[in-house]
């Protein structure tokens, strides 16, 4: 309420308490101020009141606020009231998953990291795979609706490009559009909670993708408080509990220093505390994958870290090239946790970094400018004594490539960049041929998805299916699989 028809409503109280007798007593300005004040907004208003009523009637606002407290609560004014519930009568429920383990259903999840890191292409491929019904939880096997509040990416540009290279059903994927008076506006929260609760209660969509969740705040919300976080988040987590869909707010790290997960987000750190699920996407500080870290469960164990790359994709829609990009999940990471892939280096490690990389450019030149990864670690932990993290940000500092020496299952290389590799002895120089890291046809090991470069004929919609793993594949490899 604003603060001028709060003093219209009290000049109102004062009229009234004027024709009261002169030497009125205080439960006479209870009787009027507290129904008034019980209107008032409790966030600020009441205060303001309470002040007012204090200075014109010598009533403490300390005692109005005791007033307030001991009231009978009986919800003539508020609707409010509180009552307590024997834990015997509340039926215990077992905690479902949209993805196993890592999406938890019919709450709010989180997802978080920094841009470029892939967030919106990881969220379409998940979304693609449960419209098809073979993402591990509890909806393996029954292809379900999805849907997504999209405020940075182009529906038609990215995010369904993304979703046919990701083989989805786009039938069962629903973009939310709002529009206020005729005229196109963003989804914002918590306004438009209620209205959207209806929808993916109307479809029985099973995952709500809201993206970045920031941008979709109302202007009221301060982003930085966390107790205004939480209010404005609490509408979103109920629908979840209501409709049984998984929602998956996304959110941005800041620039911040530090191993703590919860103040790396950007704004409040109301937003990780109220999310019972939060995922961290990150680069990989000892290599060139990215990683994807489980960071919070509050419903049970984290799950292990996956590796991943972003790459791109060429799709074939209605007779047109399109270039997007997708997925390949390369395995997992054990025991890498979010404080790994938050950890700053040290100024110690910096220059140790900066020997191995002078060590590994003298190292392969001596081998015709390429030799095998695992000799290179081990040589180098001889002759250096340096730990495998620090050797990794030496090769990428250095320019050092990667690549498989032939098809799945052969080792991987490690080689010097063209211009670094001319002094290298041509006697021991391999077919270079050989060794293109990602071929058309080739599968990654540790994905059911085609890996196609930019440069191969564009695939239609229906070939950029994700295929079923390969005969005599790991099952297990499969991080997408039915756990």
């Amino acid at each position: 309420m604003r603060a001028d028809a709060v003093h219209r409503d009290l000049d109102d109280v004062l009229g009234d308490l004027s024709r009261l007798e002169p030497d009125y007593q205080p439960a006479a300005a209870y009787a009027i101020a507290v129904p008034l004040l019980r209107r008032l907004d409790p966030a600020g208003q009441a205060v303001a009141g309470a002040e007012l009523l204090r200075s014109c009637l010598g009533v403490e606002a300390e005692q109005l606020r005791r007033w307030l407290a001991e009231s009978d609560g009986d919800g003539e004014n508020t609707g409010r009231s509180v009552a307590l519930v024997g834990a015997a009568t509340i039926r215990p429920e077992r905690t479902t998953y949209v993805w196993a383990g890592r999406i938890v259903a019919a709450d709010l999840n989180l997802l978080v990291g920094a841009p470029g890191v892939g967030k919106g292409t990881i969220t379409a491929h998940v979304c693609a795979r449960l419209t098809r019904g073979d993402l591990g939880g509890e909806m393996h096997g029954t292809p379900a609706a999805v849907v997504i509040a999209s405020a940075e990416d182009h529906p038609g540009r990215v995010i369904v490009p993304r979703l046919l290279a990701a083989g989805a059903d786009l039938a069962l994927v629903h973009i939310v559009r709002v529009s206020v008076d005729g005229i196109e506006d963003g989804l914002t929260l918590p306004d438009d909670v209620p209205a959207l609760a209806a929808r993916v209660e109307g479809i029985g969509a099973a995952l709500v993708i809201v993206d970045p969740i920031a941008a979709h705040l109302s202007g009221g919300v301060d982003s930085h408080r966390d107790a205004s976080i939480r209010r404005a988040l609490a509408p979103l987590a109920r629908m979840a509990h209501e409709t049984g869909a998984a929602v998956v707010g996304v959110a941005h790290t800041n620039k911040a220093q530090g191993t703590d997960w919860v103040r790396r987000i950007g704004g409040s750190v109301g937003l990780g505390a109220a999310a019972r699920n939060v995922l961290l996407a990150a680069d990989d500080p000892d290599g060139d994958d990215r990683l994807l870290v489980h960071a919070k469960s509050n419903t049970g164990a984290l799950a292990q870290t996956l590796r991943y790359r972003i790459e791109g994709r060429d799709i074939e829609h209605a007779g047109e090239a399109i270039d997007t990009c997708g997925v390949a999940w390369r395995g997992v990471a054990d025991g890498v946790t979010a404080a790994d892939v938050l950890a700053d280096r040290e100024p110690s490690e910096r220059g140790a970094t900066d020997e191995a990389a002078a060590w590994l450019k003298e190292y392969l030149r001596e081998r015709g400018g390429e030799a095998p990864a695992r000799e290179c670690m081990r040589d180098a932990s001889r002759d250096l004594a340096t730990p495998k993290r620090t050797l990794q940000s030496a090769r990428r500092q250095a320019g050092i490539e990667t690549a498989k020496s032939g098809g799945p299952g052969s080792p991987w290389l490690w080689r010097l960049p063209n211009d670094d590799a001319k002094g290298a002895s041509p006697s021991e120089t391999r077919n270079v041929s050989a060794l293109a890291p990602y071929e058309e046809s080739v599968h990654s090991s540790h994905s059911d998805e085609p890996i196609r470069r930019r440069d191969a004929k564009a695939p239609s919609a229906k070939e950029t299916t994700p295929l079923a793993p390969l005969a005599g594949e790991d099952r297990d490899d499969d991080p997408w699989g039915d756990a």
